[in-house]
Order: C-alpha cells, then sequence, then structure tokens
C-alpha cells in the first residue's frame, strides 16, 4: 500500500494563486481589499506583529495566528489583555475567503481544461487501501478524486480499509466546528464533506471551521485542554492523527507532495517518527518520494531523512508540482524597474479571460486580457503598455509575462 501525505505545495503548485502560509496576507487583500476594515481584530494582530505597521499586505499567517494563540495562552504572564474571540473569528473567516470557495472556483476551472497536472496523476494512482493525507484545509485533493470517481471514504468510517481512505490531521474549512458541542466532518455514508463553509456562516463563539491554527502549541491535540467542553473535538483529530500513523506504519511507499515537515510542527514530526519505529521488524526500509522545488530539495530532502529518522530509508525527489502546461495558465510574475510597491498578476484561466491583478495603493487596472505566444492584441495597445513578441511588458511599472496580454 502506499500513503500519500499533502503539503500546502500541493495546492499552491496546482492553483498558484493559492497561496501557502508566508503569503496570506496578499491574497487575503487581493480576495477582500476592504479586509482591515471588516476584521478589525485581525488587522490588529497583523499590525502588532509587524511593528505597528498597518498598510502592509506582506504577512505570514503563521506568524500572525501564533501571536494570537500565545497571547490567548500567556497574556496573564505578559501583563496584558489578548485579542479576543474576535480574533479567532476573524481568523477563521479570513481563511474560508482564501482557502474556500475561491479555490474550488480556480480548481473547476483548471480541470475543466481537461489536460493532466502533478497532483492529478498523484491522485490516479490511488487504489483501495491506499491513504491520502492531506495537512492543508482547503479540499482541492478530495475533489480531484471525486471527479475522478475514486472511491475515497473519511476516516475513520468502519468501511476505510476496503477503500482509499481521507486523513486531514488540522482539519478542513468543510468541517463545522459547532463550539461546545461536536465537529461535524464526515457525510452519513462515509464520503468526505467536500463543500466550504462561507464566511458568513461564522457564528462568534458559536459556529467555525474546525481548523487546527497554524501554531506550535496544538491544543486540539492536548486532552486536558479539550476534556474541558463537552465536544468530541479531539477525538474526531486524535482518529486522524491515529489514521495517518497506521497508514506511515504499515506503507510500502510514501509520496510527499509539497510538505517540507517544518520544525515548528513538533506534534507531526514526533508521530511520525513513532509510526515509523512501530513499522514491522524486518521490513525493508520505506522508500519515499518528494516532490519539491529545485531549490529546496536539499532542504525538504534533509528533513525526510531527520523526521523518518530510519536507517537505509530510500528517497527519489519527483521533481516539483506543476499545472497544467497552458501559456494561459500560468501565475504571472512582475519585475519591476524602479518601484518599491512592484505589481502583482494573478494566474489566468483556461479561457484566457482574466481572473485578478493588483497593484497595492493603485486601481488604475480593470481587466486583462490575454493571446497565445506571437499572437496579436484585438485592439491597439494603450499607451501604458508595450507589446513585443513573446514578452510585452508594462511601462508603468514594468512587469515581464510570458504571454501575449494587453490592458484595456
Amino acid at each position: 500500500m502506499k500513503v500519500v501525505i499533502l503539503g500546502s505545495g500541493a495546492t499552491a503548485g496546482t492553483l498558484p494563486d493559492c497561496p501557502t502560509l508566508s503569503d496570506f496576507g496578499e491574497a487575503l487583500a487581493t480576495e477582500l481589499p476592504e479586509w482591515r476594515e471588516v476584521y478589525t481584530a485581525l488587522a490588529r494582530a497583523v499590525a502588532d506583529s509587524q511593528g505597528g505597521a498597518t498598510a502592509a499586505d506582506q504577512w505570514n499567517l503563521a506568524t500572525v495566528w501564533t501571536r494570537v494563540d500565545y497571547y490567548a495562552k500567556l497574556h496573564r504572564a505578559l501583563g496584558t489583555c489578548d485579542y479576543g474571540p474576535e480574533a479567532s473569528y476573524d481568523l477563521h473567516r479570513a481563511v474560508l475567503d482564501v482557502y474556500g470557495t475561491t479555490a474550488i472556483e480556480r480548481l473547476e476551472r483548471l480541470m475543466g481544461l481537461q489536460q493532466s497536472f502533478t497532483l492529478l496523476e498523484i491522485v490516479d494512482t490511488l487504489v483501495a487501501g491506499d491513504v491520502l493525507v492531506s495537512f492543508n484545509w482547503d479540499v482541492v485533493a478530495e475533489l480531484i478524486a471525486e471527479r475522478r470517481g475514486l472511491p475515497l471514504i473519511q476516516t475513520p468510517h468502519p468501511s476505510s480499509a476496503g477503500l482509499i481512505g481521507l486523513v486531514k490531521p488540522h482539519g478542513s474549512v468543510s468541517w463545522v466546528h459547532h463550539l461546545g458541542k461536536c465537529v461535524e466532518f464526515l457525510l452519513p455514508d462515509g464520503r468526505p464533506q467536500t463543500s466550504p463553509m462561507l464566511s458568513e456562516e461564522v457564528v462568534l463563539n458559536a459556529k467555525e471551521p474546525f481548523l487546527l491554527g497554524a501554531v506550535p502549541i496544538k491544543s486540539e491535540l492536548i486532552r486536558e485542554v479539550q476534556s474541558v467542553g463537552r465536544t468530541n473535538a479531539l477525538e474526531v483529530i486524535q482518529d486522524q492523527w491515529h489514521a495517518f500513523i497506521e497508514g506511515v506504519r504499515c506503507a510500502d511507499e510514501i509520496f510527499v507532495v509539497g510538505y517540507s515537515f517544518p520544525q515548528e510542527d513538533q506534534y507531526g514530526r514526533f508521530l511520525l517518527r513513532e509510526a515509523v519505529r512501530r513499522r514491522v521488524h524486518g521490513a525493508p526500509p520505506v522508500t519515499v518520494h518528494y516532490y519539491e522545488l529545485a531549490d529546496r530539495v536539499a532542504e525538504v530532502r534533509k528533513a525526510i531523512l531527520e523526521t523518518f529518522g530510519q536507517p537505509g530509508i530510500r528517497l527519489q525527489c519527483r521533481g516539483k508540482v506543476e499545472a497544467p502546461n497552458s501559456p494561459s495558465f500560468h501565475l504571472m510574475e512582475s519585475y519591476p524597474r524602479s518601484s518599491a510597491r512592484p505589481w502583482r498578476f494573478w494566474r489566468l484561466d483556461g479561457n484566457c479571460s482574466w481572473v485578478g491583478a493588483s497593484r497595492k495603493g493603485w486601481a488604475g487596472v480593470s481587466k486583462i486580457r490575454t493571446g497565445w505566444p506571437g499572437g496579436t492584441p484585438a485592439s491597439p495597445a494603450p499607451r501604458s503598455a508595450r507589446f513585443g513578441r513573446f514578452h510585452p511588458w508594462v511601462e508603468a511599472q514594468a512587469g515581464a509575462w510570458r504571454t501575449t496580454c494587453q490592458l484595456t
């Protein structure tokens, strides 16, 4: 059997406009430009984490969430107030804004291209008895499996042994946590819930998506914390980790896709080491296939060796996670000439229509149209742009593009 482990790089590589935690601030500003007025408690925590700055959108979700969490747990020692329940409320709604229905819409456009891509190819190899482990809050992987007609079932359902088990150790945007009561995380027949909550469905101190925060001390895994309230949260999340451990313990092959085994995830590293230690005595060392960006291969390889800690482990790098190789389906990066506030153009869908573009502090771009490399614009180029055969660029804040484009 095999176990496939997905991290944030699996989604970001498949949907480049779906950010990792380090790029979360910019993505939220693109999805909801007025987020500081809507999420005031979150905005205060972000400003504090930036030393009082209030304008920068380049912030890391893990850094901010950890600050909120530490203040909630240690505010007495700090001699100050915490950020209040409103901060958690804001964080959960912001996660839904970025990783919820928006990610699904982008995935649907991608699937509509009917082209192969890395994550699709990996999911297609799953057979009954395999385990799909997603550390991501989004539902991208399970939706791909659903679209491909794979028999996916949410662990720890009794039928999971004869099907492909889905494990979500960090929760999901589709799991509903009725605070102090219960967590709804699977359908009556055992299939995964794949419909994300909407941000407007979140109710302060009552209802929110069940997510393990991007923090070092995960209270959801601590019995002494969870026993205070009458809820199944502890059982739900520990059952996910148990299924993960059992999968690794029995696996012949493990595929690690966009997951770097970060140092701050000490719970995960410990549990994974225990799973490897409990493998059947005399069993051959597990083979680990990993997908990662070229400049991070050595770092991830080292992390895998440290985490697994098994002599003789076999490692094989499979390259990076890629989206369909379509000229209209690339993340358009900018190369600023003389500005401290660069352009950022987001991906375009398969029909060459505009998905989004942002220039922080400037709203002059309203639409973008694209064509294939070597094509010609549908109408004369505006004064603010020049077009080359393969690398047209924007004079206003020079951005090199991979496809012919037109600003209107």
